[in-house]
């Protein structure tokens, strides 16, 4: 006949191994729900809702009419939730600190995977992104690709027309005191000139006032843009303003 004191021990232990074990189980469903992308109908969706929520807040942007590329700051309000995703959403200012453009972002998984929407009141941006490549959409049109880690810039119909190579993204922490590693700006080359050097943007996700002392970081006064050349081309313009827009909504925020 079992010791009671052995019954009762045995009972506790398959109990605490169905708990473990559900506990396991638990934590895998949701690593695989937060990590699966969406599709199909699920992905049209989500790409819908996003955008409308993006369209909702252009009533608050001022007109873009003559604006250009130039006029884009690293200056935005942005409001980040982290849950099973990340999604950010914010507006970027101009350099009178009128709103410009109004964004949303979501990623998914422990990489950056998922895609943007910014729009200002002439035009929308969408971006979808991966660890291999950015690929662009101006007003619904497919204007290319930005290879990684490579920064090689492809057109729609996939022909290399330049280079945009941003630095490596690492922090260090000691103390107070926060030293960003990599180059301060990168070099915009299309059909074979330098038009620019952009600058790397600043990290919103820890500029809070006092948290830390930034060495080699960019701030948020900092001109995106270094002309060297002047576009000459339509094309070379949207894809100065698609990266200039690219810096601030994807690099100006480290959501992981």
């Amino acid at each position: 006949m079992m010791d009671p004191v052995d019954f009762i021990f045995g009972v506790a232990g398959l109990f605490m191994l169905f708990g473990l074990g559900t506990m396991g189980l638990f934590v895998y469903l949701i690593i695989r729900w937060s990590t699966k992308k969406p599709e199909g109908k699920e992905l049209v969706q989500d790409h819908q809702q996003m955008k409308a929520k993006v369209d909702a807040k252009k009533g608050d942007l001022i007109i873009w009419g003559d604006h250009t590329y130039m006029d884009l700051t690293f200056c935005m309000y942005c409001k980040f939730v982290k849950t099973v995703e990340r999604r950010l959403s914010g507006q970027v200012f101009n350099h009178d600190n009128k709103k410009l453009v109004a964004f949303q972002r979501v990623e998914r998984g422990f990489t950056a995977d998922g895609y943007y929407y910014a729009s200002s009141t002439d035009w929308d941006i969408r971006c979808e992104f991966d660890t291999k490549q950015f690929k662009f959409f101006y007003n619904n049109e497919l204007v290319g690709w930005v290879h990684l880690p490579t920064g090689g810039i492809y057109n729609a119909q996939k022909e290399k027309i330049g280079e945009a190579k941003h630095p490596k993204k690492m922090s260090v922490d000691v103390g107070p005191i926060r030293y960003r590693a990599g180059e301060e700006n990168f070099p915009v080359m299309l059909n074979g000139r330098v038009l620019c050097t952009i600058s790397a943007a600043p990290d919103y996700s820890d500029l809070v006032p006092g948290a830390f002392f930034r060495i080699n970081e960019n701030w948020i006064t900092t001109p995106i843009f270094n002309m060297l050349n002047e576009p000459e081309t339509e094309e070379e313009k949207k894809w100065l303003l698609l990266l200039g827009v690219h810096e601030v909504v994807f690099h100006g925020h480290w959501m992981i």
